[in-house]
């Protein structure tokens, strides 16, 4: 098999991954497909919805990916899930470290596995590129070294009081304090500053959330560039507040993906709704990565 071309979105939750990897999907030669790491635990496994209204495991198109996944690689769900709770946990990145240069028996089955499961995804897709926002790290690393995938990170960043905001909201089945917020986006993004070293800069790219929402088409243009597709129509829709189709998105932002289509808001919610003291002490814990990234008090 040729090498396929992945874009694999990362970062902390709730930074805008969906949005954006939804928006990279509106080109005729992308497919957004969400969170694929998560498809064969809570998709194929469960009752989760596809963005087309279905549930996975009765879309259609997750059906022939699953189809030709089990054909090609001779795997059964369940044991790929655990084989990947083997292996691609974030907790376990200093023995992806080591895989590096000698690779395990289980690493190889896991690449093989992988690598045909990308492989099931396009030839559903008919798409040339899939783009995967599972966001852990570990499978940032985990990608770069599967043989016959052409992988390009995007490590997308937002600010710490966006993201600690967005997890306090109500509407969250699961929320989390500005305090845990916090922690955890100190956490993930030194520890994906950390991969984007070892994959080098022609593997890996930073782009802020903020500057998405607020400059799309220069920072699409950044984008085309770095994955080798001409964004300039995508940019233009985007620019023009029209609609873009969420597609197969099968693991995500459940509000992004079962709606009809999704818009760009420019707005910014946290700055008027999230109290004050909470905005100050998420700044005071993570102003040293804050202002690596180029935001401010």
């Amino acid at each position: 098999m040729s090498k396929l071309r992945v874009v694999y979105i990362g970062g902390v939750e709730h930074n805008g991954s969906t949005f954006l990897g939804v928006t990279l999907g509106h080109h005729p030669q992308i497919a957004c497909v969400g969170e694929l790491s998560m498809l064969p635990r809570e998709g194929w496994s469960g009752d989760y919805l596809c963005a087309c209204g279905l549930r996975v495991v009765d879309c259609p198109f997750w059906a022939d990916a699953l189809a030709t996944w089990k054909q090609t690689a001779n795997v059964e769900v369940q044991a790929f899930v655990a084989l990947e709770d083997a292996i691609d946990r974030n907790r376990r990145l200093p023995r992806l470290i080591l895989e590096k240069y000698i690779h395990s028996r289980k690493f190889s089955t896991y690449c093989d596995y992988t690598r045909a499961l990308f492989h099931a995804v396009q030839q559903a897709s008919e798409n040339s590129i899939i783009v995967d926002t599972s966001k852990r790290f570990s499978r940032a690393l985990a990608l770069s070294m599967v043989d016959g995938i052409d992988l390009r990170i995007i490590h997308l960043v937002r600010d710490a009081r966006g993201v600690a905001y967005s997890w306090s909201k109500p509407i969250r089945p699961r929320r989390r304090t500005w305090w845990d917020s916090s922690l955890r986006w100190n956490l993930i993004n030194g520890a994906f500053e950390l991969v984007r070293k070892i994959v080098g800069d022609e593997k890996a790219m930073l782009v802020r959330y903020e500057d998405f929402i607020s400059e799309p088409v220069e920072t699409l243009g950044q984008i085309s560039d770095f994955i080798g597709v001409d964004l300039d129509p995508v940019a233009t829709a985007v620019s023009r507040r029209e609609s873009l189709t969420v597609g197969h998105v099968g693991i995500g932002n459940n509000f992004l993906r079962q709606g009809a289509g999704v818009k760009l808001r420019s707005s910014i919610e946290w700055p008027q709704n999230m109290p004050e003291s909470e905005q100050r002490k998420t700044w005071r814990l993570t102003r040293i990565g804050m202002r690596r990234y180029g935001y401010e008090p």
